[in-house]
């Protein structure tokens, strides 16, 4: 199924949320690297809201280095990474149109939070 930018239709559990599990821990992983070294990731599917209603979201817990001083962080770069990988992964999987898809990374409330 493929959606516009105003629409997006993920699949019902569990197909897709394991490969934006994996999106998110290899997203997060290139970043802390980047800036760090190895780092420490913990990604956690939630498929529920709390109206235990179908809301599928990442619990991504990840350190913030080990005996060094805490590094500061453009989070930034990392939201439009995260966004630029999960709209790439939605067109290649024909959930969303990929023109629609390059037109949402310009816009200014994109929806992707880190």
């Amino acid at each position: 199924m493929c959606a516009t930018a105003n629409s997006i239709s993920l699949p019902t559990p569990p197909s897709g949320l394991g490969t934006l599990s994996q999106l998110a821990y290899r997203t997060l992983l290139a970043y802390q690297r980047a800036a760090l070294g190895e780092p420490g990731v913990i990604v956690c599917i939630q498929s529920f809201g709390s109206l235990a209603h179908w809301h599928p979201h990442l619990h991504a817990p990840m350190s913030d280095g080990a005996f060094r001083p805490a590094p500061t962080h453009d989070l930034s770069v990392l939201e439009s990474a995260w966004q630029r990988t999960v709209l790439a992964w939605f067109a290649e999987a024909e959930w969303l149109d990929p023109d629609a898809a390059a037109g949402m990374l310009a816009w200014p409330h994109s929806g992707f939070g880190v």
